[in-house]
């Protein structure tokens, strides 16, 4: 049964009839009351669940995952369609949730999501309380996929406290994935059926040191650009992209010698990419200042293909940066615009908050307040930790809040227009 809260229409009229009149007073950034009926959906796991991660499949339905926790805490996967219902036909409720080790005390939390070529989703995070990275493989009505490495699922094993923590896959249905390995952070690439690929860097893992990976992209051509910071002398972190050929080796005709390193504040670092239509790399990421009353922010960079800041954006420095929202995650459309999420600071609280910019980076001011829109969703604190941004514009969140003292995962949608 669904662990499922959201407030359903009695019948279908009163559903029209309430939706287009919330509809005809709403403003860019309200929630979308089209979706689950009052535009949210919030968990009710007995005891507690995280929304981590989502990604809009091509049918429009809306995968979300993350932790459930039951006799301890599984990766939780739940499907829903796009009116924000629970999608019956992934598993029997519209949620998996997958254990990892022969015991039960095998903490594991999912923390991306990405699907294969053949709508596949691949799902990964860690296990044994962060001793080990982890990937599930599911099929498209949520089992797990038997062909693959251990039963649909794979541990890493590196021996020191390590995660998976973002995952992209190949037209071929290769599948990259970044971790972090103790104080190292490594790029494996893994058949289709699970097993290092030796074709990447010989064993089918980079292991960076200077750079620091955090998350991964590809452009059409096949290259593969990875998102993190670099370490400065003084301590503090540089925003960071590094490109590499399919191989694994540098590409040094991007940026500079292959990397490129953007100064945006005192420190940052690159959580999310998005690598729009015509090849442009979007970033965003914490940025923050070691001096002054205003701490912490958010940075988004955007780049040529060949990793050149863009001057068509942030004032022609092709970079911005924002002490009104701090948010890790984006997406981007194809005329520029960009949706970042994460949080705002309320007192001693979290608030769910989404922010839009426009094509030249300025935060786009019909959209909530100042281009920014805060929500209490529910409970005491929220944070957004995915999104989407539909085709019409709408944009999908994925997070988690806190609710009568336990944590539970939550989605919402905001309207564009």
């Amino acid at each position: 049964m669904s662990r499922i809260r959201g407030i359903r229409a009695l019948c279908l009229a009163g559903v029209l009839v309430a939706g287009t009149a919330s509809l005809a007073f709403a403003a860019p950034g309200d929630l979308d009351p089209t979706f689950n009926g009052n535009g949210t959906i919030v968990g009710a796991d007995p005891l507690g669940s995280h929304g981590n991660d989502l990604l809009i499949q091509p049918d429009g339905k809306v995968l979300v995952v993350g932790s459930v926790f039951e006799r301890t805490s599984y990766f939780s996967v739940r499907r829903f369609t796009p009116d924000g219902e629970p999608d019956m036909s992934f598993s029997t409720d519209g949620e998996v949730s997958t254990r990892f080790g022969a015991i039960d005390a095998a903490d594991a939390a999912a923390a991306a999501v990405a699907l294969t070529p053949g709508g596949k989703i691949v799902v990964v995070g860690s296990a044994f309380d962060g001793e080990d990275g982890a990937l599930a493989l599911y099929r498209a009505n949520g089992e797990l996929d038997r062909t693959f490495r251990d039963n649909g699922r794979l541990e890493f094993n590196s021996r020191r406290p390590d995660a998976a923590i973002d995952v992209a896959v190949q037209v071929d249905g290769r599948i990259l994935v970044v971790a972090v390995e103790g104080k190292k952070h490594v790029l494996y690439r893994l058949t289709p059926r699970g097993y290092n690929d030796g074709s990447l860097d010989v064993d089918g893992r980079l292991t960076f040191t200077a750079f620091k990976p955090t998350c991964v992209d590809l452009q059409a051509d096949g290259k593969i650009v990875l998102g993190g910071w670099v370490s400065r002398a003084d301590g503090s972190r540089g925003f960071a992209l590094e490109r590499r050929y399919e191989g694994g080796a540098i590409d040094r005709s991007f940026g500079s010698n292959g990397r490129v390193v953007t100064p945006i504040r005192d420190t940052a670092s690159v959580s999310a990419l998005s690598i729009m239509e015509d090849g442009r790399i979007v970033a965003v990421g914490e940025a923050d200042s070691f001096s002054g009353t205003t701490r912490g922010g958010t940075g988004v960079a955007r780049y040529l293909s060949d990793g050149t800041a863009d001057p068509s954006f942030g004032n022609g420095t092709g970079s911005m940066s924002t002490t009104k929202v701090f948010a890790e995650s984006l997406d981007t459309l194809p005329d520029g615009s960009t949706a970042i999420g994460g949080f705002v600071q309320d007192g001693q609280h979290h608030r769910w908050a989404v922010a839009r910019l426009l094509p030249d980076g300025a935060l786009d001011p019909s959209f909530g307040e100042g281009g920014v829109k805060v929500r209490v969703i529910a409970g005491s604190n929220s944070a957004i930790n995915g999104l989407a941004f539909q085709a019409d514009g709408r944009i999908i969140a994925a997070g988690t809040v806190v609710l009568s003292g336990r944590y539970q995962f939550a989605v919402a949608r905001h309207l564009a227009t």
